[in-house]
């Protein structure tokens, strides 16, 4: 059975420049902002293309193929990011309930005065108002006894060594604010400033801290390169198989047959 941890990610006190929400928009909207390259939605069990300004109701899948991004906008200013070969669920638009099925999601979390929660597998994180990157990571994507965090460029040279290689693990960067880690039992606070990053897994505590350089953080994360939204946005064509590359082609076809099987990992944001 797998560990549950407790992440407490305390107050960030960040400020989020976003354009004026469309005339029609609720505190409980979400909206596709901006996409790049090929980036569909569930529609009626089909998957179709979704651009700038296309609605996502609770219960829609969001999916990105290879060299790929999604930019969702809730009214109240909170941000969700995917990255390449990511797929989402927006379980309820109205309270803001995020399932992130596989890959990369950046937040970005305007201060509020109820909590946002993020949720994974194998960790648990309370936020109110933040920025900060989750990754869930699949095994085969593990070299044999050992990760190392992103690039050695920008982070420590020294791997983390996993006892098994075959966990699922949650990898953690807090870009802004103050992320506390505890196990389920309680015990000692690890805390994750702006800077820093762990790993936590199914059989694998919170470990040690690693320091990156944030400067640098953000010049080579592509999920974080063009804050403003400003990619330019590519024509998607449902019929050009080379756009799809890097998705799986279980569409068209009813809701009821599509893979629901988290296949590396499950993350739940819920942004109140």
């Amino acid at each position: 059975m797998a560990i549950q941890k407790y992440l407490m990610l305390g107050l960030a006190g960040t400020c989020l420049a976003l354009s004026v929400m469309p005339m029609g928009w609720t505190a409980s909207s979400a909206r596709v902002a901006w996409v790049y390259n090929t980036v569909q939605i569930t529609r009626g069990g089909r998957w179709v293309p979704a651009g700038n300004g296309t609605a996502v109701a609770s219960g829609a899948y969001v999916r990105t193929g290879n060299n790929s991004r999604a930019q969702i906008h809730y009214a109240d200013g909170s941000v969700m990011r995917l990255g390449s070969r990511s797929v989402a669920r927006i379980r309820d638009a109205r309270a803001k309930q995020v399932n992130l099925r596989q890959g990369k999601a950046y937040f970005k979390v305007k201060p509020q005065n109820q909590r946002m929660r993020v949720k994974t597998r194998n960790a648990v994180a309370t936020v109110m108002g933040t920025e900060f990157v989750v990754e869930v990571k699949a095994p085969e994507s593990i070299q044999q006894g050992q990760l190392r965090p992103y690039g050695l460029s920008y982070a420590s040279t020294a791997p983390y060594q996993l006892a098994q290689a075959d966990s699922w693990l949650t990898q953690i960067t807090t870009l802004e604010g103050l992320v506390g880690v505890t196990g389920p039992e309680g015990g000692p606070m690890l805390e994750l400033g702006p800077g820093m990053m762990t790993f936590v897994g199914d059989n694998l505590p919170p470990q040690t801290p690693q320091t990156i350089d944030p400067e640098k953080f953000q010049q080579n994360e592509e999920l974080l390169q063009n804050n403003d939204g400003g990619f330019a946005n590519t024509p998607l064509d449902p019929a050009n198989p080379q756009q799809q590359t890097g998705i799986q082609q279980n569409s068209p076809g009813p809701q009821g047959q599509l893979d629901t099987t988290p296949a590396t990992g499950s993350l739940e944001v819920i942004i109140r």
